[in-house]
């Protein structure tokens, strides 16, 4: 081996140790970080000092359901005194990971807190703080998340930030709140929250920006009028099992979502959401005619998807700008007429019924149809329905 051969050697060696990675820029160690499972996020620190410090400034804190059941071990969460020393230890940790990035004023991009089921009594010394803390850090997107029936109530430092944009809480009791300024908050998510009309209307007055609203499995609503959102661009509720009646007076909300199962006697009032573009029905007492009158009166729906509304018998839609069409598993349903000039896309799946759909082309169709009877004539009954009711493109 000669000399120059034997330096190369010697530097390629050399070089075998750096650690470049750790050598890189913090804010590109964080988008590396953004690509990890929060647990491995964690573990990051142990590295080198310069990867606890770039977790120590990483301003997204996933403390989730995955996190819990990553960390804290099936043997530990039986209720002995070992399970419930190991969850303190949890949750010192998590309020004090927070402690530090308040204390340095690190703002928060992204913060979630899990509370496992019957663990309240023993997190609850530590939630208060946690979330002071993460307010405390200006975080723009808080989850709150505790599992079991709701009885925490929402502390109501929650409802004075500016910070917050997107926010979701599930399982928790929201009370007659004495002030509500959310003035940056423009998603709010609510699942398993125990509230009333009164308190959720409350709640929205101080939500001046809020875009979206979606309502999952929140008892206690009965009367839910959604009025004065000038910004509310997209709606949802599901199994509000209690809901009597639903009016939305919002004319720019493009998109909204009704799901069930909900009471028989629901009844919903949408003729004011004149821009609509996105409307679906799952699971709910619709009729014909309530459904035909309704549908007139959106100029702009480009897709509508109706699936296990078993008291429509009869769907008949004319609309100019219709695009996308599903119609799912409708039991009692006999006939679909369509006048659509624009449908491009039609998916149905249930029994064999009567389709009056002029002449329409399509881009694409799906058809299921779930029926014992296959007889020949009824398949020449469908292949020309098919044939002569719609044209399709030539390619």
């Amino acid at each position: 081996m000669d000399r120059e051969s034997g330096d190369d050697n010697i530097i390629m060696e050399s070089l075998s140790h750096i650690d470049r990675i750790s050598n890189l820029p913090e804010p590109i160690l964080h988008h590396i970080l953004s690509f990890l499972p929060f647990t491995q996020t964690v573990q990051t620190r142990v590295l080198s000092r310069t990867w606890k410090r770039a977790w120590h400034t990483f301003s997204v804190l996933k403390f989730d359901s995955d996190f819990f059941h990553q960390v804290f071990l099936e043997d530990s969460n039986d209720g002995s005194e070992a399970g419930k020393q190991k969850l303190r230890e949890i949750f010192n940790y998590i309020k004090e990971t927070l402690r530090i990035r308040h204390n340095e004023m690190i703002r928060l991009m992204n913060f979630s807190l899990f509370v496992p089921g019957d663990s309240l009594e023993i997190c609850l010394p530590y939630i208060d703080q946690c979330i002071f803390y993460a307010l405390g850090c200006n975080v723009k997107e808080l989850s709150l998340e505790l599992l079991g029936n709701p009885r925490f109530n929402l502390p109501e430092i929650i409802l004075c930030s500016n910070s917050i944009e997107i926010l979701t809480l599930a399982g928790l009791k929201l009370e007659s709140p004495r002030s509500v300024k959310l003035s940056s908050l423009t998603k709010l998510f609510l699942m398993r929250v125990d509230a009333t009309d009164l308190v959720l209307q409350s709640l929205l007055i101080g939500c001046p920006l809020i875009e979206y609203l979606s309502l999952q499995l929140c008892p206690g609503l009965k009367n839910l009028e959604l009025s004065g959102l000038t910004k509310l661009n997209k709606f949802e509720v599901c199994d509000a099992e209690e809901l009597q009646r639903l009016c939305i007076i919002a004319q720019d909300v493009q998109e909204v979502s009704i799901q069930g199962p909900l009471p028989f006697q629901c009844k919903f009032n949408l003729a004011s959401c004149k821009f609509l573009k996105y409307l679906r029905f799952a699971l709910t007492h619709i009729k014909d005619e309530w459904l035909c009158n309704q549908i007139s009166k959106f100029p702009l729906l480009e897709s509508l998807l109706i699936a296990g509304c078993d008291d429509l018998k009869s769907i008949n839609i004319s609309s100019r700008s219709l695009k996308l069409l599903e119609i799912y598993d409708c039991l009692r349903l006999v006939e679909v007429k369509i006048a659509a000039s624009s449908l491009s896309i039609f998916k149905y799946s249930g029994d064999v019924i009567s389709f009056q759909l002029g002449a329409i082309t399509f881009s694409k169709s799906h058809l299921l149809f779930q029926t014992e009877n296959s007889s020949s004539e009824w398949y020449t009954e469908h292949f020309n329905f098919l044939q002569c009711s719609i044209v399709f493109p030539r390619w």
